[in-house]
């Protein structure tokens, strides 16, 4: 079995929130044995696609197939019960909003699915994130976020985080567990296009800053370095800069030790082919060659991970400072991200990952789990 088709089973299993859309819908009048048969019948067809003994030489593939096949026997699970209940093929049981009292009660539908708005989560200039449902997941998580453009005009940097999201989920590999799932889009009656995504129960680093003041251990920020690193250099050898890595855009998962990265808004696609150039200037995070109208690299991407680490750590990403007892070795390391030369700075988020990982070695020992708590 191909890793590709590997990979498309897992974007489907991903982007799943009913059963029904994955084993398909039963026949006006089939009967409960039929919908059994065929959804089995499903079922197995994925399974050897995605059964992880089919993957076992690759230890990359074999990775994702474990993830694919967890996702894929909850989704029979799900799917055995429904059709046991009569109720498979018609949709979720929740079909009705109920009020929350927080202002906000909006049901939005799209050719795929509803989606009830409960809540703003965050205003900004280019976009409004609301939290909500979708009334059609049959999960015990059915959350998402709705990101809706502030104005018609900032539609295109909306599409732009879409586009950008499903080049890098078209080729799904062990990496794009670091990133949102974009599951649908809309246009409000005055023209506003809003993509809805999975909704990420993660701390972003204003968050874990506030919650920890003085930065967290630096053998959590390593492994933390590590994911982001993965992220950014999947999406580097795409073709796809994430063009403004800094802490609000890093959501950090403490169960399970994953990271995400989010905001890819400001995506820069190709630039070496296209032209596309830098969609915005950060002042704080971004490298000089941003205000200079230079041409993008990843070393952009690069300074702007290595400024989360120092803020992460408890350091000052302003001045490039960090607190005391975080080991020298770190701090030099962090440092080659900082150089005001692109030519100079880090520009390989593989190599540096690879670094990183004999660095984290030699100054914490052994990899082990120790659960963080913040």
């Amino acid at each position: 079995m191909s890793v590709q088709e590997l990979r498309e089973a897992y974007e489907r299993l991903t982007q799943t929130v009913c059963v029904e859309e994955l084993f398909g819908m039963p026949g006006p009048d089939e009967t409960p044995e039929a919908v059994a048969t065929a959804v089995r019948g499903a079922y197995h067809r994925l399974s050897r696609i995605v059964h992880p003994d089919l993957h076992a030489g690759d230890p990359d593939a074999l990775e994702l197939a474990n993830d694919a096949f967890a996702r894929l026997g909850e989704l029979y699970r799900r799917a055995e019960i429904k059709i046991a209940a009569g109720h498979y093929g018609a949709g979720s049981a929740d079909d009705e909003p109920t009020e929350t009292g927080d202002g906000i009660d909006l049901v939005i539908r799209t050719r795929r699915r509803r989606y009830h708005l409960r809540s703003v989560l965050a205003e900004g200039d280019v976009a409004t994130i609301y939290g909500g449902t979708c009334l059609d997941a049959e999960s015990d998580d059915p959350g998402i976020v709705a990101k809706v453009a502030t104005e018609a005009g900032d539609n295109d940097l909306i599409q732009r985080e879409a586009n950008a999201l499903h080049q890098l989920w078209s080729s799904p590999g062990i990496q794009t567990k670091h990133l949102p799932v974009v599951l649908d889009q809309f246009k409000t009656t005055d023209g506003r296009l809003g993509n809805v995504l999975r909704r990420l129960h993660a701390l972003d680093g204003p968050s874990i800053r506030a919650r920890r003041p003085g930065g967290l251990p630096a053998d959590h920020v390593v492994w933390i370095f590590e994911r982001l690193l993965s992220a950014v250099g999947y999406a580097h050898s795409r073709g796809i800069l994430h063009g403004n890595v800094e802490p609000s855009h890093v959501l950090v998962r403490t169960g399970d030790h994953n990271v995400f990265l989010i905001d890819w808004c400001w995506a820069v696609v190709e630039p070496a082919r296209t032209g596309d150039g830098f969609h915005c200037a950060n002042d704080d995070y971004h490298p000089p060659e941003v205000q200079q109208r230079g041409p993008p690299t990843p070393a952009a991407d690069l300074y702007g991970v290595g400024k989360c680490m120092v803020y992460l750590l408890g350091g000052d990403p302003a001045a490039q400072t960090f607190p005391a007892s975080v080991d020298e070795r770190l701090q030099r390391f962090i440092r080659f991200f900082l150089l005001p030369s692109p030519r100079q700075r880090a520009q390989d988020a593989w190599e540096m990952h690879g670094q990183l990982r004999q660095l984290r070695q030699e100054i914490f020992g052994p990899p082990r789990f120790v659960e963080l708590v913040i």
